[in-house]
């Protein structure tokens, strides 16, 4: 009997850190990594300073794609942490480095060969590689011959921010310290297109990027299914007026689901409270996936709206309000704090078990 007890904790921990594991590994992928700046003051006591900056990529990326890119810039840190930009003492302008530069980028992977060059601005040249690795180290550095606006007589505090624009235009930014401050971590997400399609009907609006084929069209209808909504009823209380849609996309007759996120407006009823609106999305499960819904005026109608990468069904609710004039906060089904909450129950689970244990086989 205290084995399977043993047992059973074992399973329940080792679930939990399993659960855990799998949160982080999600919320802490990166595109870019490994970024530092070297800063040589008077390189090998010569008169030369240099500056170089070196990173890795998560994934790699083609220079030859329109919107992809890979941005330098580069600034000055003072005492006061204020971050000022180095300008091209030529041109008057900030000192941007982009794939325009031809060889602006370079790694030692063939070294001692010979180096390779990556930009996207001389095609003609084998030298220069359009194509850059992941997970290869790649640098660009800048010295006291550069032509900006830096004064070398003294050691400098340089930080660097390093773009990167995928194919569709999402991204990352970092920004990296040369007094070994933590760097700055931004997502960048593809942009948002223009209104795509309006279903006629309902007047439910898709937004979309070109991660969906350009022939796809927007299917909505409003549900009036009495189990559908008995179910919707009982399962969430804390609302008081609601309506229900089938929501899809659809590619030459064929139902199809979006390689990516786009963006959803559904019309609020002019009875709502439109402060007091949220989306949920139905699934098979029966669990109900709450959506952050923001609110936005279009030709006279407002709508709320919210980002998917999935269709099905959806709610689209008022929710009750306390005494106070708040509206329920609780997390719902389906949310990060959900698991979390999971995982807490789960550990104390298994410290009870354990603790009847010792008790029962003192």
């Amino acid at each position: 009997m205290r084995k399977i007890i043993i047992l059973i904790v074992f399973v329940l921990l080792f679930s939990s850190i399993a659960l855990m594991s799998n949160l982080t590994y999600a919320t802490n992928q990166k595109l870019i990594t490994n970024a530092k700046i070297k800063y040589e003051y008077r390189l090998n006591n010569s008169s030369t300073s240099r500056v170089r900056l070196m990173f890795e990529l998560g994934e790699s990326i083609d220079l030859s794609q329109e919107k992809s890119d890979i941005i330098i810039e580069y600034f000055t840190k003072n005492n006061n942490g204020t971050i000022t930009a180095i300008n091209n003492s030529t041109s008057g302008g900030a000192y941007v480095k982009d794939k325009s530069w031809v060889g602006y980028l370079n790694s030692y992977e063939n070294y001692p060969e010979g180096e390779l060059k990556y930009s996207n601005g001389n095609t003609q040249d084998a030298r220069y590689l359009d194509l850059i690795p992941s997970n290869k180290e790649i640098s660009t550095q800048i010295t006291n011959s550069t032509k900006i606006d830096v004064e070398w007589s003294q050691e400098l505090v340089l930080a660097i921010r390093i773009t990167v624009y995928r194919a569709d235009g999402s991204g990352e930014k970092v920004m990296v310290y040369s007094d070994g401050t933590k760097s700055v971590t931004e997502k960048i997400h593809a942009p948002i297109a223009p209104v795509r399609e309006i279903e006629p009907i309902t007047g439910i609006r898709l937004e979309s990027t070109t991660q969906i084929p350009e022939n796809t069209q927007l299917v909505a209808e409003r549900i009036e299914n009495s189990a559908l909504i008995s179910r919707v009823n009982n399962t969430l209380s804390d609302i008081q007026r609601f309506v229900v849609y089938e929501i899809s996309l659809e590619a030459n007759g064929i139902e199809i689901q979006p390689n990516g996120k786009v963006r959803i407006g559904i019309p609020i009823p002019e009875d709502f409270n439109n402060s007091n609106v949220v989306v949920y999305r139905i699934e098979e499960n029966g669990e109900n996936i709450a959506y952050d819904v923001t609110l936005e005026e279009l030709d006279g109608k407002v709508y709320a709206k919210f980002e998917t990468d999935h269709f099905s069904t959806y709610i689209l609710a008022e929710e009750v309000v306390n005494l106070e004039g708040k509206k329920d906060d609780t997390p719902k089904t389906g949310t990060a704090e959900n698991i979390y909450y999971i995982i807490s129950i789960m550990i104390v689970i298994s410290i009870g078990i354990l603790s009847y244990g010792k008790i029962r086989f003192k």
